[in-house]
């Protein structure tokens, strides 16, 4: 496979409903359509030798030292035709494979238009803390990168990043955007999260808060005066706050919870469910900041969490069982799928034996 072929296979990607293009040595190549694994058709087997060439084309000099040095890398690139897209490279005892996602230019507008009212708002918060939650593969880096391109499109402001690998591409609209990549740029994520304090913004984006030092660091940065939105490993909001707080030794524990009760301006924990038409679709549970909230904090609470979302639907927060079970009722996503998902198995009991 050439270098033109594979952009021709990328391209054809998201009209086959697929997601990711998936090349192993001593393998043909397959799509993940939803999340399903599907060979393409008519695609000879890979040899470890022809894929470690078109690798060598596809990250360039530079980047194709560090991933021999690594043995993995995660990178984004531009093609030659413009194309961007995002990709693992690893190595095996069956030799290298690579795994990459379109990244098109159109997608970010698509879902800052989507965005519903409470997390629109959230570029215009005031300074504090916004953490979108999730597992790999959720959807967050999108999502904080449409809330970036929402706050560029309405407002003069200084945006600043620290991302690795930086992967949409933001142009100065109304605002003013500095793109840092980790190892680059900068030599850490809690690294370049201080040093963007330096630079006066007034949003800082951080994709990436996966070290203790990172996720301390951002607190930090959060209550200086800016608005931060930061992505972080975990699934929903109360376990978002308790691994956050785990960050901090014992003895600064409590001083951490009152600077999050501060400054804590919402918690979007996202998941990405296959729909009925084969597509995948953003479920969220949605935390937004209240005075309950903040004593909720300060307290250790955590397990109120649910009780405040439940309190505060009229605002717009939900709890991912709502958004699970309204989805359900719609026949978006198949009761199987909701069942499976869901924390209260209880309401969704009539989908317990629904077969997929």
């Amino acid at each position: 496979m050439h270098l033109t072929e594979l952009e021709s296979y990328l391209r054809q990607l998201p009209e086959r409903g697929g997601a990711d293009l998936l090349l192993c040595a001593g393998r043909p190549a397959f799509s993940r359509v939803a999340h399903e694994l599907r060979a393409l058709p008519g695609q000879p087997v890979l040899e470890d030798a022809g894929l470690r060439t078109l690798m060598q084309e596809l990250l360039g000099a530079e980047q194709w030292q560090l991933f021999r040095a690594r043995r993995s890398l995660t990178f984004a690139s531009t093609l030659p035709s413009g194309l961007r897209v995002r990709g693992v490279c690893t190595e095996s005892s069956a030799g290298v494979s690579c795994t990459l996602r379109v990244l098109p230019p159109q997608l970010l507008a698509k879902v800052a238009s989507a965005l519903p009212p409470a997390l629109a708002k959230l570029t215009t918060s005031e300074p504090g803390l916004v953490l979108v939650a999730g597992p790999v593969g959720s959807g967050k880096t999108t999502l904080l990168s449409a809330l970036l391109r929402a706050r560029n499109d309405e407002q003069v402001r200084h945006i600043v990043t620290v991302e690795d690998p930086v992967e949409f591409l933001h142009e100065n609209r109304k605002s003013v955007v500095s793109q840092r990549q980790v190892g680059a740029h900068c030599a850490s994520f809690a690294a370049g999260i201080d040093a963007a304090l330096g630079l006066d913004p007034d949003l800082l984006v951080v994709d990436g808060l996966d070290t203790p030092e990172a996720q301390r660091a951002a607190l930090r940065a959060a209550t200086s005066g800016v608005l931060v939105l930061a992505s972080l490993r975990a699934s929903g909001a109360a376990r978002s706050i308790e691994q956050l707080l785990a960050a901090f030794p014992p003895h600064q524990r409590s001083s951490a919870s009152n600077d999050l009760a501060d400054c804590l301006q919402a918690i979007v924990s996202q998941e990405l469910l296959p729909t009925r038409d084969g597509g995948l679709l953003p479920v969220q549970e949605i935390l937004l900041r209240t005075p309950n909230l903040a004593s909720v904090l300060r307290d250790g609470k955590t397990g109120m969490i649910g009780a405040i979302i439940e309190a505060g639907r009229p605002i717009g927060m939900q709890s991912l069982d709502a958004a699970l079970l309204e989805l359900a009722k719609q026949s978006v996503i198949s009761g199987r799928e909701a069942y499976a998902r869901a924390a209260d198995k209880k309401a969704f009991a009539q989908w317990a034996g629904e077969r997929g």
